[in-house]
């Protein structure tokens, strides 16, 4: 499961490569960016959000609902020094507490510049995060506050 966002189109361009996959996701905006080889793609229904290109809604949730999603990859805009996970698009808000409800692990994918960033809304802590995958130039105290808290990092 993949939700909005660059950092998340990304992976979704590698994970495509792969066989034996099922990719959902909520943009719609990966579709001309992905070419599925082997991998299969579904794309949730509901309504469009053209300023961050995905879908919201309840024809979104209700999608969710029937789903058992094994990781779920999650970008995000902010991580605060609290580790609160942030967000400007408040449309997504319910439709990322669902997908982090309906899957098995959670792994926020966020380059090192979004640490210490707050933005207006609080998607999930630290607690809902099972692995980080960030940039090696993340600084070496995030690094072991990280550590501390007991979650897999991941330093690409």
């Amino acid at each position: 499961l993949l939700g909005p966002g660059s950092t998340c189109c990304m992976i979704a361009q590698i994970l495509c490569k792969m066989n034996n996959i099922i990719i959902v996701t909520n943009a719609i905006n990966f579709e001309s960016q992905l070419e599925a080889n082997n991998a299969r793609l579904i794309f949730l229904g509901g309504e469009y959000d053209k300023h961050n290109g995905s879908v919201t809604g309840t024809f979104a949730l209700d999608a969710l609902s029937s789903m058992n999603i094994d990781k779920f990859f999650l970008g995000t805009s902010g991580i605060t020094p609290q580790f609160d996970i942030t967000s400007f698009e408040i449309s997504n808000n319910l439709i990322i507490k669902t997908m982090i409800q309906r899957s098995k692990e959670v792994i926020l994918v966020a380059d090192y510049t979004k640490f210490g960033k707050s933005m207006a809304i609080k998607i999930a802590d630290l607690d809902a995060i099972d692995v980080i995958i960030t940039n090696k130039e993340l600084d070496p105290s995030v690094i072991q506050e990280i550590q501390n808290n007991n979650k897999t990092l991941i330093l690409t």
